[in-house]
């Protein structure tokens, strides 16, 4: 009995972890990470395919191999002249909002699109994971509760369909647990330029991933909480937290029928989401994340192993069902239920060509980025500055 009081302190009790030696800490961690980068690799079937179907053949896998064209030539990626994998809409690739930017792009030069598309889902599952054990440091969680969240935000159903169908683009889901961290750090008290300037370039990383999506979702969920700090500190409300407030509208909207107004009005980004549903993973994520926080303060309490054992088992269960769920989708048997559509890659390539209204926004964009990120440099680089004493 003394034994399995002394391993559930050790898991999940964080005072008592903190006595065991680092290499057992950070040896279960690492193990937990490559278990979970090796179920994505399994998932993706080693960047072996097969992608003929659904959003792989019809959208991203053209996109990419456009851009690869365009790494491997030394060619910007403006102009893509068979613009089915555009939606139809039109040739300038980069005037969709979900098209994948970040700087990994440049691997394409040396790695065929099976395989840099198993290493840029590896890539951020990996940032995703550092994310996760920066809140575990924040939060003071315990091995058992980091287990449990890292099994809830890795693999669930949402992510593993919309990449078992071709959404690539999905990845910056992995980034929510750096938008999280950020949030928690703000309702602590953190209004820095520093903060401000964290949050931005999350922001813009999540954007860079082609993840539009959850970009809109962060900006609505900050918005609605920059308005109910406002309002809760107007009222004097100061026993329930803000936080609720977008948790609860976020929730609401995913309703489609209650989206439904919004997405009708002529503004940029509301009326950008058809599927609604789909923004009810940023609050999840968040509840998830609280309620791993509230656990461990309750554990922390605890000292009878009867605790350890029944987490334990909600591990053990929850880790089957949701692996066993999330494999289902994987490449190999998602090819076998969808149509195959077959797509012809070669024919994916560069044709850029004088567009001056096009190329001068793209400068213009690029003009007010680095003037926003040279401006909050400046306010943080004075804010760091000591500050001259009073006489």
């Amino acid at each position: 009995m003394k034994a399995a009081a002394a391993f559930f302190s050790a898991f999940f009790r964080q005072d008592a972890e903190a006595r065991l030696p680092a290499a057992v800490r950070w040896g279960f961690l690492t193990v937990l990470f490559l278990l979970g980068a090796a179920f994505w690799a399994a998932f993706l079937n080693f960047g072996a395919g097969p992608w003929e179907y659904h959003d792989w053949a019809e959208v991203n896998l053209p996109r990419l191999a456009f851009v690869q064209d365009a790494v491997r030539t030394g060619q910007l990626p403006l102009h893509m002249p068979d613009s089915s994998a555009l939606r139809g809409l039109t040739d300038r690739f980069h005037a969709l909002p979900d098209v994948i930017l970040s700087p990994q792009l440049l691997l394409l030069g040396v790695m065929p699109l099976g395989v840099f598309i198993l290493v840029n889902w590896l890539l951020l599952y990996a940032a995703g994971f550092a994310g996760l054990l920066a809140l575990r440091r924040q939060e003071h969680l315990s091995l058992g509760v980091f287990t449990s969240l890292f099994l809830l935000l890795n693999f669930n159903g949402h992510l593993a369909a919309h990449l078992g169908v071709g959404h690539v683009t999905w990845g910056g889901t992995f980034l929510f647990p750096w938008l999280a961290l950020l949030i928690l750090r703000l309702l602590a008290g953190d209004t820095t330029w520093r903060w401000a300037a964290q949050t931005a370039a999350l922001l813009f990383l999540i954007f860079l991933q082609g993840s539009f999506h959850q970009y809109v979702w962060a900006l609505m969920f900050l918005g609605i909480l920059g308005l109910a700090a406002w309002a809760w500190q107007q009222i004097c409300a100061r026993r329930l937290s803000p936080l609720w407030a977008p948790l609860g509208v976020l929730a609401l909207l995913s309703v489609g029928s209650l989206y439904q107004p919004f997405a009708g009005l002529p503004i940029p980004l509301l009326n950008a989401e058809r599927v609604s549903s789909r923004m009810l993973i940023l609050p999840v994520t968040m509840a998830c994340i609280l309620g791993g926080a509230a656990w461990q303060r309750l554990l922390d309490g605890r000292q009878r192993a009867g605790w350890g054992a029944l987490l334990l088992g909600v591990n053990a269960l929850l880790g089957a069902d949701l692996l066993r769920q999330a494999y289902a989708w994987r490449v190999t048997a998602a090819a076998a239920v969808f149509p195959f559509t077959p797509v012809d890659v070669t024919i994916k390539t560069v044709a850029n060509h004088a567009d001056p209204p096009y190329t001068g926004l793209l400068l213009a964009g690029l003009a007010v980025t680095t003037a926003a990120a040279l401006a909050l440099a400046f306010f943080v680089r004075r804010e760091a500055r000591p500050k001259a004493p009073n006489n």
